[in-house]
């Protein structure tokens, strides 16, 4: 900050004026310091608990049909332990290579990723009969 040649000179009354400035300009420094380290703690903090883990459960079943437009495959599944019991549900499949070497009527493995609200199949493996 630039002070103005009248706050430089040696009388007393203008040495308190520069005084008062700096002292001013140190306690706001300070401050906004503070707050600065404050809200970087706090968007630190934020962000890591903001990503949900993924879990993973492995599922074996039949491929019963193949919605290309929605990139979903209908799995005829058996239980999937820690998740759900045997059934015929719908599971997106977010691989494109994956989803194109889908076959109705085949039998897979696979992962079902898990996160938070949302679920998904991949790491899918054809089984050779």
């Amino acid at each position: 900050m630039r002070f103005s040649r009248n706050l430089l000179s040696k009388s007393p009354a203008k040495r308190s004026a520069r005084a008062a400035l700096l002292e001013c300009n140190e306690g706001a420094r300070r401050t906004l310091c503070g707050l600065g380290i404050a809200a970087a703690l706090l968007t630190a903090s934020c962000g890591a608990s903001s990503v949900p883990p993924i879990e993973k459960h492995h599922i074996h079943g039949v491929i019963q049909s193949l919605d290309a437009k929605d990139h979903t495959a209908t799995i005829k599944h058996q239980k999937i332990e820690g998740f759900m019991d045997a059934m015929t549900m719908e599971f997106p499949v977010k691989s494109d290579k994956e989803f194109t070497a889908l076959r109705v009527g085949e039998t897979i493995d696979g992962t079902v990723f898990v996160q938070d609200t949302n679920f998904w199949v991949g790491e899918i493996q054809e089984v050779k009969h």
